[in-house]
């Protein structure tokens, strides 16, 4: 050390690298040779403090934790010769992973959500539901190669797109459960069963249309007039009937698909939320 106004107001000097013990800067996370170009020179400064500014070329290994992903904070430590610690903490920016990924997902299952709104009778419902699963597939094999590959873990956005895909599996199926109840029983003219009339709020109307004082009354004057007569009233009567079990059972199907659509949405916007804050938090 020195003082200043004793040699001319010098502050620091320069002295080759040489001329002085420098400590050993080995990463012991270094996972290539160190190509780091070399400094000449060194400065002293009056005070005792030597810079020396050499510059640094890591490629170190560091272990990642992709569970956050894309809103994950990764941190890796440097160790020189078990002496110096250094930390370097790096934080992904996740607006790129949010407009290619996430967005488009969550259009997808929005729109899966909206299909519900088309008339359960309709075979259309179905094609464009597994017409919605196809197109999901494609976008998942497409992304593939934007998701971090690591064995040692599991991105949560990876487990948000297979569950959004089973999400669309359980409307497809439902979707094929209401159909076929709206459309094979009414077909067959099927009894609705007794246990599903109170749960849906349906009544059998059979009975009122079998003992209605006018039908009664008809039936009575048909079989006066002939017995063919009778068979085509009898007929009548089944058609009639039928047609009652149909409306019945298209107002089941439309019961069950409302009911089944508002678990459906429950679970997916509960999923969502706990996914959400899990990332946030």
């Amino acid at each position: 050390m020195w003082e200043p106004s004793e040699f001319g107001g010098k502050r620091y000097v320069a002295l080759p690298v040489d001329k002085l013990w420098l400590p050993d800067t080995f990463i012991t996370e270094m996972v290539d040779e160190d190509k780091s170009p070399m400094a000449p020179y060194l400065y002293v400064h009056y005070t005792g403090k030597i810079i020396y500014g050499k510059p640094l070329r890591i490629v170190s290994s560091c272990n990642l934790n992709i569970l956050y992903f894309p809103f994950d904070i990764q941190k890796c430590s440097f160790v020189s010769c078990e002496v110096i610690f250094c930390e370097l903490t790096m934080k992904r920016r996740p607006l790129f992973y949010v407009v290619n990924l996430l967005i488009p997902s969550s259009f997808l299952m929005l729109t899966d959500i909206l299909s519900f709104y088309l008339p359960t009778h309709s075979f259309d419902r179905a094609s464009f539901k597994m017409t919605l699963m196809l197109g999901y597939s494609v976008f998942l094999l497409i992304v593939k190669d934007l998701l971090p590959n690591n064995s040692a873990g599991t991105p949560l956005i990876a487990i948000y797109f297979v569950v959004c895909l089973t999400f669309m599996a359980v409307s497809l199926i439902e979707t094929i459960f209401i159909i076929n109840i709206v459309h094979e029983k009414t077909n067959q003219s099927r009894a609705i069963p007794k246990w599903l009339l109170p749960s849906t709020g349906c009544e059998d109307h059979t009975s009122e249309l079998c003992s209605s004082p006018q039908l009664l009354t008809l039936q009575s004057l048909l079989r006066k007039i002939a017995e063919d007569v009778e068979g085509i009233k009898q007929h009548l009567d089944q058609r009639s009937q039928e047609q009652g079990l149909k409306h019945e059972w298209i107002r089941i199907g439309h019961i069950l698909d409302c009911f089944l659509q508002s678990i459906y949405v429950l679970s997916f916007v509960i999923f969502a939320l706990t996914l959400t804050g899990t990332w946030v938090m």
